[in-house]
């Protein structure tokens, strides 16, 4: 785990266990979205044609 997602958990735990020492329920921020769903986005415009119209760009 790296070190931003340490900082995102420990921020999530710390307002959690704040909401139950004062006797609140602890209600956490929504769930954001997976490495899964970035790495499919990714590979899709990885194959685009807006991608593919840079390639000339890029090789130069």
């Amino acid at each position: 785990m790296d070190g931003v997602s340490w900082r995102v958990l420990l921020e999530d735990l710390q307002q959690a266990y704040i909401a139950l020492a004062a006797g609140q329920p602890a209600l956490l921020p929504a769930k954001t979205s997976s490495l899964k769903s970035w790495a499919e986005h990714l590979q899709a415009y990885a194959q685009s044609p807006a991608l593919e119209q840079e390639l000339g760009y890029w090789q130069a």
